[in-house]
């Protein structure tokens, strides 16, 4: 009954069976509707707010002076970096950090550094609209992931992929946990834990203002 149903998409049965987890959770969430989205504003790299000073009111990415370089949430007050780079645990948490504050990422010379579990989370989107459109189901029965699960507007750059973040494992230190932005590919929470001295993407974030 199960594989006669998806036959439209090819699927040998033990491919569907291999692929089941990813078309259940797809399901899930496919009825469920997403939080209310954070309200973000686009920084340029010299600190100024686009629409003011020398910061356009849509600026280009890049890492010229008016050009824009992070987001910042309006309702938690962290500017989040853009750039997805990519490194192990150790590199997010203190070589990338000491690179940005030296590169003073949007007039923040010191505070950059790797989110914690928590905020890292407050960017995921478990569900996007134009996901039900472009037929969720259907693309991760194919093998294919959707776009990330993140507000695109805002944040570009990023990757259907891991995403570090500063938090370790409590019962293993070797550990530490990221958050995947795929959509329909999650578990109840949105964060995994893996070897430090793994690479992975990495979205720095700062506190100041």
């Amino acid at each position: 009954m199960v594989a006669s149903s998806l036959s439209p998409v090819g699927l040998t049965r033990l491919e569907l069976i291999m692929r089941l987890p990813l078309i259940v959770a797809a399901l899930l969430a496919l009825p469920a509707a997403h939080a209310a989205e954070p309200e973000f504003t686009r920084i340029c790299m010299n600190g100024e707010t686009a629409g003011k000073g020398s910061c356009p009111s849509l600026p280009a990415k890049g890492s010229a002076a008016s050009q824009w370089a992070c987001s910042q949430d309006m309702k938690t007050g962290l500017t989040w970096s853009i750039n997805s780079l990519s490194g192990t645990w150790s590199e997010a948490t203190s070589v990338l950090p000491a690179k940005a504050n030296a590169n003073k990422q949007c007039g923040l010379s010191q505070g950059w550094r790797a989110p914690t579990r928590q905020e890292l989370l407050s960017l995921h989107r478990k569900y996007r609209e134009n996901d039900r459109s472009a037929g969720a189901f259907a693309i991760i029965a194919k093998g294919r992931h959707p776009k990330p699960a993140i507000n695109l507007d805002y944040f570009p750059d990023t990757r259907s992929d891991w995403y570090w973040s500063s938090d370790t494992l409590d019962h293993d230190t070797s550990f530490a946990w990221y958050v995947y932005f795929a959509a329909g590919h999650h578990n109840q929470s949105n964060a995994y834990s893996g070897f430090k001295t793994s690479p992975h993407y990495v979205r720095l974030v700062n506190s100041g203002s």
